[in-house]
């Protein structure tokens, strides 16, 4: 190798995708999910390092609401590229359940899968909406003459330019709340799951290495979430 080509292999900056498998207008499902595989294959030859898929719900032009399966069939369908969630979100899924879904997953593409791990801030956009007014708990939606909540937003905040990139000002978004608690609740979001959030990437941790114990000091195996050094990548947002 030259040393041209060695300085520019040093320059190169790894890119990834982070795909939400979205279905066009008039495209089924599968239509969706059959691009992001063609997708993967392509990015993987063009020298992508990473092919992440997000993780919604309930969102009727998103397909990727289970980031386990799809990405098994990422990674069944390439060869090299590293496949992982970004992220899924922990507000609705048990640390034991990811561990054995991502370590799975690790066992057959060692050294491939990425597990990044997330947490809705659907807590304090609810204590937002009570603060404005809304019951919290309420069954009801609200009437239609009443405003929709807002998310709260920085007060004063502006875009910002870091490193060359620019950061647009958080937006403001008004939201049916009570359409939003029904959704939550029905995959399953445990509210005050994000106090809960420290906890369970410790205990996904935990399950990867083999050495869980419970609070009473009994060692628990998940054995198909142990990883060998290097299988499995795992990356969070910041504890607190």
């Amino acid at each position: 190798m030259s040393q041209a080509d060695r300085v520019s292999q040093a320059g190169r900056v790894p890119l990834s995708v982070l795909d939400l498998s979205p279905r066009s207008q008039g495209a089924s499902a599968g239509d969706a999910l059959r691009n992001t595989l063609d997708l993967a294959r392509r990015t993987e030859k063009f020298g992508y390092h990473r092919y992440w898929l997000a993780e919604h719900h309930l969102v009727p032009g998103v397909v990727s609401s289970a980031p386990a399966v799809v990405i098994a069939l990422v990674a069944d369908a390439t060869t090299r590229i590293r496949v992982g969630s970004g992220a899924v979100q922990m507000g609705h899924h048990t640390a034991v359940t990811v561990a054995e879904e991502f370590g799975t997953l690790a066992q057959i593409h060692p050294a491939r899968i990425d597990l990044g791990l997330g947490r809705p801030a659907v807590d304090r956009l609810f204590a937002a909406a009570n603060s404005n007014g809304q019951p919290p708990g309420s069954d009801q939606p609200a009437a239609a003459s009443a405003p929709a909540a807002t998310a709260p937003a920085a007060s004063g905040a502006a875009a910002t330019v870091i490193d060359g990139l620019l950061l647009p000002a958080p937006p403001r978004m008004r939201v049916n709340v009570e359409r939003l608690r029904r959704q939550f609740a029905l995959v399953g979001y445990r509210p005050g799951a994000e106090d809960e959030y420290g906890q369970q990437v410790r205990d996904i941790q935990a399950f990867l290495r083999g050495d869980y114990r419970t609070a009473e000091g009994e060692h628990l195996t998940v054995p198909a979430a142990e990883q060998g050094p290097g299988k499995i990548a795992l990356s969070c947002d910041p504890l607190r």
